[in-house]
């Protein structure tokens, strides 16, 4: 018998199941590509396709979901919007709509702290290592993204989950002297890991 939070997702209505899934990754055509995969037996079965649609995800649709994300260190709370921010506002910011990126007055389940949507808390719990760190790495984080921006004309984007603020920095620094198509691949290698564990929550398998 299929558990709660995947029969919740197998019986919502396709518009809702899509909101849901551009929590995890902002990318229409792979939230497009799950949802028309229901039902599902298992968990295992929505993260296989999952894997697949993720995969074929088009250039635009991935700039789509990495502009979707907060920068390091601003932990979706603050102004996160790189330069390939498209229409789509980024974690934690803009005015109340429904949508993949976190807004004010957002009210779907998940939710833990008062206008926080459930991207916007995953983003800061990912970067829960940022926390306490000092002002001079966080003072480097912001130098480091600006620089990354110029360079790549996107936000840096790290799987963060259990990391520290120092090792976010060192994997920045070292990134930053990747050639574009290297750093492509990486990007596209961190947002499928982002993806996947943002995936496993919203179905009920919590991954910290």
């Amino acid at each position: 018998m299929a558990e709660e939070p995947l029969a919740r997702f197998n019986a919502l209505p396709p518009d809702e199941a899509e909101a849901e899934l551009l929590a995890c990754c902002a990318a229409p055509s792979w939230a497009a590509a799950v949802v028309a995969g229901r039902p599902y037996a298992d968990r295992a079965s929505v993260l296989a396709t999952s894997a697949d649609a993720f995969a074929r995800v088009s250039a635009a649709d991935l700039s789509a979901a990495i502009a979707a994300h907060p920068r390091i260190g601003d932990r979706g709370t603050g102004d996160s919007a790189g330069p390939a921010a498209s229409s789509r506002d980024t974690a934690g910011r803009g005015e109340p709509s429904r949508g993949p990126a976190g807004h004010e007055g957002d009210t779907r389940d998940g939710e833990s702290r008062a206008g926080e949507s459930r991207d916007g808390e995953w983003s800061r719990q990912e970067q829960a290592g940022v926390a306490g760190a000092s002002a001079d790495t966080l003072a480097a984080l912001a130098a480091g993204n600006r620089a990354y921006e110029e360079r790549f004309g996107q936000v840096f984007l790290i799987c963060a989950t259990g990391l520290s603020a120092a090792e976010m920095l060192a994997a920045l620094r070292t990134r930053l002297g990747n050639d574009p198509d290297t750093e492509a691949k990486i990007v596209r290698e961190e947002l499928g890991k982002i993806t996947g564990l943002r995936l496993q929550k919203l179905l009920g398998g919590d991954r910290t």
